[in-house]
């Protein structure tokens, strides 16, 4: 890592920055650091690559002026299907405030955060002891257009092809100390004001469902099959002649929240968060299945056998769980599909 003493980041990464180093062992690669102190306040530049399954350069610049106002921009370039680079700014205005006596780094309310056409309100601080995080982000009068506007194809996929109608209010707040795990909150909510899809203007065909099809299925760690989900597959049967017990078992299987959330679990999250903090790192993620599946892992293969994947969204685990003599779940080591069946289909 290379240190420079400049106000400024410089544009590109400086000439013998270290390598790229394996998505495992990599949050984030600072290329250039900068921080410089002046009679009007610091300025705070860096370039880097934040590290995942895919590499995202990033260029970050912000003012932290002797008033307390911070004004700021952060770049990500996301790379997408076609491996180019989709440019995302994030801008910054606010004010951010500390008290060295009591140990607390203040975000106030009123300051902003913009990403395109959408501009969420956060405020909250850091304190020294634990150290403790609190934060709460509200956004207001959100549309498709404007996300849809504001976001590369690199971030929404196929949401980019969704038409829809209406906005929608979105509220989070986090309260978080790392010494006291147990304690976390979390609470998320989406205030939906005529919100409704527009079939015949989307370009994502979700009524082509309802009828026959082949499904792509992703398998770990980089394979992908093809299932034919028609009357010409002796397996599939129509949504209309499977159960609907055994439907509603199989949505709450899967999550037992679906019918009561807004398609994310608040309570699944706040359990992750406080599980990873008593970990000592991230092990889990926020879906209810995925939490339950790492759950099994735990208790079925102590030996690291194993393997969660970490790409797509779209991917399984990549082993099965079957149940042994005992009752209790044991690895078998075999690949596992996702499942694939009919009863995915829109309803209303």
């Amino acid at each position: 890592m290379d240190v420079v003493h400049s106000a400024r980041a410089p544009a590109t990464r400086p000439a013998g920055s270290a390598p790229a180093q394996s998505p495992d062992s990599l949050v984030a690669r600072f290329d250039a650091l900068s921080l410089e102190h002046h009679a009007g306040g610091a300025q705070f530049a860096a370039v880097g690559v934040l590290g995942g399954e895919h590499r995202v350069p990033f260029d970050v610049s912000f003012q932290w002026r002797s008033d307390d106002g911070v004004v700021g921009r952060a770049s990500f370039r996301i790379p997408d299907e076609r491996h180019f680079d989709a440019p995302v700014a994030i801008l910054i205005d606010g004010r951010v405030t500390q008290d060295r006596h009591a140990g607390v780094l203040r975000v106030e309310p009123g300051t902003h955060v913009s990403v395109g056409q959408t501009e969420m309100s956060i405020a909250g601080d850091v304190e020294r002891a634990g150290p403790r995080f609190r934060l709460a982000l509200e956004m207001d009068h959100l549309s498709a257009d404007a996300v849809q506007q504001s976001l590369p194809r690199a971030v929404l996929g196929p949401l980019r092809d969704l038409s829809v109608t209406g906005s929608w209010d979105w509220r989070a707040s986090l309260d978080l100390d790392v010494a006291r795990p147990d304690s976390t909150r979390f609470t998320a909510d989406v205030i939906p004001h005529g919100l409704a899809l527009t079939g015949g203007a989307s370009r994502l065909h979700l009524a082509q469902l309802a009828r026959p099809f082949v499904a792509e299925i992703h398998v770990p760690p980089d394979r992908i099959v093809f299932r034919d989900l028609s009357d010409s597959n002796e397996n599939f049967r129509p949504l209309a002649r499977i159960s609907p017990l055994l439907r509603a078992a199989v949505i709450t299987n899967e999550d037992g929240g679906f019918y009561q959330h807004r398609g994310f679990n608040p309570g699944a999250i706040q359990s992750a968060m406080a599980e990873n903090l008593r970990a000592g790192a991230p092990a889990t993620c926020g879906s209810a299945t995925g939490a339950r599946c790492r759950a099994r892992a735990r208790r079925s293969c102590s030996h690291g056998c194993w393997s969660i994947s970490r790409g797509s969204p779209r991917t399984a685990c990549s082993r099965s769980i079957s149940t042994s003599s005992s009752g209790g779940p044991r690895c078998t080591g075999r690949t596992r599909r996702r499942a694939s069946t009919s009863t995915r289909t829109p309803q209303s």
